[in-house]
């Protein structure tokens, strides 16, 4: 079970770099549509996050943090991150040597969108 929602966090941030590909915002069907999936899931299986993460999710997570075409979702994915922040292998997972959980929360605090920045806040702050 668990492999198939990680699979689908992966898919649905996948569409959302996709459509960013260009330059050009994403359509707002396809931001609410995916932020609202993407959380949802999350809140009712917050162990989902965990499977992503452990798939390779956090260099994908960083990676659309990064991205200022993707900005419309980062608040969105600091929501996500903090539902699930309960578990400890997700803290964990933030936490590991390689630093990509840092540069996470750091992409989440330098995001030009407030609802980003203050995720990255709460989660620091929990």
């Amino acid at each position: 079970r668990y492999l198939i929602e990680g699979g689908s966090i992966a898919l649905v941030t996948s569409m959302i770099e996709t459509a960013c590909k260009d330059g050009e915002q994403p359509p707002q069907p396809l931001v609410v549509a995916s932020t609202t999936f993407l959380k949802t899931l999350v809140e009712s299986s917050p162990g989902s996050l965990l499977v992503f993460f452990r798939t390779g999710g956090l260099a994908q997570f960083r990676g659309v943090l990064r991205d200022p075409k993707t900005a419309v979702v980062h608040g969105a994915l600091g929501q996500v991150l903090w539902l699930a922040l309960g578990l400890p292998e997700v803290q964990a997972a933030l936490a590991e040597q390689d630093g990509i959980g840092m540069e996470i929360l750091e992409a989440l605090y330098q995001s030009p969108q407030i609802d980003a920045r203050l995720c990255c806040g709460v989660v620091l702050a929990t």
